[in-house]
């Protein structure tokens, strides 16, 4: 469970005088009764936590900082949501907004961002695809998905690609914002009932699918073929030369056992690997 993994984390503001020690009692983290006490040393806060798990007590040093985030999503009611929900929370903003693809990557080169919030069906493009140039544009930013749809296999291609966590828009709300502290701090995440039908996946089948073993780009690029980009289209995409995108291309048909580019983006069509 996403819980768990934040369950001995908050964060808070202490006042100006360096060194005092405050309790907060009863407060409650993403829903759950805690016992606070805040030390401020050097701009950074001690937090210690009486979870809601036996053993989850915790003391944790966490710099005080917010999380500038961009929502990419082009239902103007998700927007709203997510900017109440966000402003009853300390150390989110909403720091711009993006209703297709090209907004995306226009937002990204212009803005100031943590993290985004991505829908996996934006117009124009498909959200595997778009992954993919976020990751080309901006490779250390995290992509938390936030999606209509619960396949497991657009799910698993969301990751493939890069994104740092999936979750279905019917999660409930302190679900998403520990999930964003929880990519926040290098993690990632999956809705537990996509998690779920994973393993389950797994337990079923006695080898992974072909794709299982590719590398993030050779994904991407298997992604935009498979979406009917020619070689020079994905190298201009992507960044990278003509000569990159062919021996990533050479290099994950051997490794998939696939012999021409019908094959290839039958392969693509079938697991759902286009968004």
């Amino acid at each position: 469970m996403i819980q768990q993994y934040t369950a001995g984390i908050a964060k808070g503001f202490v006042p100006e005088n360096r060194g005092s020690i405050h309790s907060v009692p009863q407060l409650k983290c993403w829903g759950w009764p805690i016992n606070l006490s805040l030390a401020q040393r050097n701009k950074y806060v001690t937090i210690a936590i009486a979870g809601h798990d036996a053993g989850v007590a915790d003391v944790t040093n966490k710099d005080i900082s917010t999380v500038r985030v961009l929502i990419a999503d082009d239902h103007t009611i998700v927007r709203e949501g997510l900017k109440q929900l966000f402003s009853l929370t300390t150390d989110i903003v909403v720091a711009g907004e993006a209703v297709n693809g090209p907004q995306v990557c226009e937002r990204i080169q212009r803005g100031n961002f943590d993290l985004i919030l991505l829908d996996m069906s934006l117009p124009g493009i498909n959200g595997v695809e778009l992954i993919a140039l976020i990751r080309a544009q901006a490779a250390h930013l995290p992509i938390l998905v936030l999606s209509m749809h619960n396949e497991v296999q657009l799910a698993r291609g969301a990751l493939n690609a890069g994104a740092s966590g999936y979750l279905t828009k019917d999660s409930d709300p302190e679900v998403l914002v520990a999930a964003i502290h929880k990519v926040m701090e290098g993690g990632r995440v999956i809705d537990h009932q996509l998690a779920e039908s994973m393993a389950f996946d797994v337990s079923r089948c006695p080898q992974n699918l072909p794709h299982h073993q590719l590398s993030k780009r050779e994904m991407q690029i298997l992604c935009l073929l498979g979406g009917g980009m020619s070689v020079n289209e994905i190298a201009e995409r992507l960044f990278i030369s003509n000569k990159t995108v062919s021996t990533h291309k050479a290099r994950l048909m051997q490794k998939m056992n696939i012999e021409n580019n019908i094959e290839l983006v039958r392969y693509v069509i079938t697991h759902n690997l286009t968004g």
